[in-house]
């Protein structure tokens, strides 16, 4: 296959792949604050960022960089809601985009390469994630699971960049050991589940650089991994330490002992990837993301990669999936949000894409060996089962539409019913919001429940009944 015909068959399958995506920005535009999004909203708005941030470390959760995001768009405002779905989407795709380029250091058609890998670990995350509507389009259940993932992605792009510069001030190097150190505390402050993941990550990256180096621990990239490694252990402990978790675990069942943490986090696993494979297209999306990445290696490889360096991506992948499950496990008291699987869906996504360049390069010098027609057919092959799967992922998601069209038009009304009644009335019944598609807890007919509460006093009210049949108004 030809070059110019490479980089548009690479442009097509980079369409392909997006169309999904540019569904749920779509979708994600239709998002509005819902349930816990007024709690931080009105706290927010009464006491400021940070000690909105300070107060639901004392009284609910360890969450400190997930509770100062949720005071940031409380104060913000719903009117910026249905910006951020797609806004995130794209500042993801351009993260991805930037640490492939890093990792793989292409020089031919680089931005082109680097956007297909992105788009197809973003293609896999999204579109097979269990709940991918709360971890996505949710306020808060967005902002505790994807915003760690962004962050994370690019520390990873940081410190191959870093690496790879030769300072002549030694003391320069102190700057970035601070900076990974201080990167580390703030990524692993969003969520139980993120922070003991990348604990995991920089412990898994320590001992391995040992291992491979023998024990160099003035070298830079020790030093830089060592102090992620103290902030994600310091965050750690200030997550679980928190007082607030002692009001929220009030909520749930005891925590299970051991034996009972891994039973439950073993079934967990065991459904969750029994789920992610069944459907057709969730086999034909990561059968075929596999095979493009594989020619991608093929293709573009700078190096034929050593089958250590496979092996050792496979088994951290396959730790870091499985060391997602036991601390929500421990938070809960039973299986894992859906929202918070995103985190083990992605790692696979970059799970698949990372072996299949790896798998292409290895098979790079027998280039000769493969004839014209092999190369084609790979790319019918590929061509074939990702425009299968984004095609019956794109049908369900445009088809799902109108349920979140009817909730947007149905919180507008509500949200002007509220405002308009402002400063007028203290105990307002509103009509109740339709939402077919969060799963969020929202308003009833119980003016104590906590949502009512948290709504009531965002708009000023002292309380709120959101009930299906209004009274009629008075002529």
């Amino acid at each position: 296959m030809s070059k110019v015909k490479r980089v548009w068959s690479s442009k097509i399958i980079i369409l392909i792949l997006t169309v999904p995506l540019i569904l749920h920005a779509y979708l994600g535009s239709f998002s509005r604050f819902l349930g816990d999004d007024y709690c931080s909203a009105f706290q927010a708005n009464r006491l400021g960022i940070l000690r909105a941030t300070w107060y639901w470390y004392l009284t609910w959760s360890g969450r400190y960089s997930a509770s100062m995001l949720d005071s940031i768009f409380g104060i913000l405002g719903p009117n910026i809601v249905p910006f951020v779905t797609p806004l995130v989407i794209g500042i993801w795709l351009v993260s991805l985009g930037i640490t492939f380029n890093i990792i793989f250091s292409l020089d031919k058609n680089k931005a082109l390469i680097a956007s297909l890998l992105a788009a197809s670990v973003l293609f896999l995350t999204l579109n097979f994630t269990p709940h991918v509507r709360q971890s996505l389009y949710w306020g808060q259940g967005m902002r505790s699971v994807v915003p760690p993932l962004i962050l994370g992605t690019l520390y990873i792009g940081a410190f191959i960049a870093i690496k790879n510069l030769n300072y002549q001030n030694k003391k320069l190097y102190f700057l970035w050991y601070l900076l990974s150190f201080l990167l580390a505390i703030g990524i692993g402050g969003f969520s139980e589940t993120y922070s003991a993941l990348q604990l995991v990550i920089f412990g898994i990256s320590v001992i391995a650089f040992i291992a491979i180096y023998r024990y160099q621990f003035r070298n830079f990239e020790f030093l830089y991994l060592s102090s992620g490694f103290l902030g994600s252990a310091l965050s750690f402990i200030i997550i679980i330490f928190a007082p607030g978790n002692a009001f929220r675990e009030a909520y749930f069942p005891p925590h299970p002992d051991i034996f009972g943490i891994l039973d439950i986090s073993f079934k967990s696993l065991v459904v969750y990837i029994v789920g992610l494979f069944s459907t057709f297209e969730a086999i034909a999306g990561f059968l075929g993301i596999f095979f493009l990445c594989a020619i991608i290696g093929f293709k573009t490889a700078n190096k034929r990669l050593a089958t250590s360096d496979l092996l050792l991506v496979l088994a951290s992948g396959v730790i870091l999936i499985i060391s997602c499950f036991p601390p929500a496990t421990y938070g809960m008291s039973d299986a894992p949000p859906g929202r918070t699987l995103i985190i083990p869906t992605y790692i696979l996504a970059l799970l698949v894409v990372f072996s299949g360049y790896f798998l292409g390069s290895r098979i790079a010098r027998k280039k000769g060996s493969y004839p014209e027609l092999l190369y084609s057919f790979s790319y019918l092959l590929v061509f074939t089962l990702l425009i299968v799967s984004s095609f019956i992922v794109s049908q369900k998601l445009y088809a799902s539409r109108h349920i979140f069209i009817e909730f947007a038009t149905s919180w507008d009304k509500t949200h002007d019913t509220l405002l308009n009644l402002g400063g007028n009335a203290k105990e307002v019944i509103a009509p109740a919001v339709k939402d077919e598609w969060s799963g969020v807890l929202r308003m009833t007919d119980n003016p104590r429940f906590y949502v009512n509460t948290c709504v009531s006093s965002y708009y000023g009210f002292d309380s709120i009944i959101a009930t299906d049949e209004l009274p009629p108004t008075e002529p």
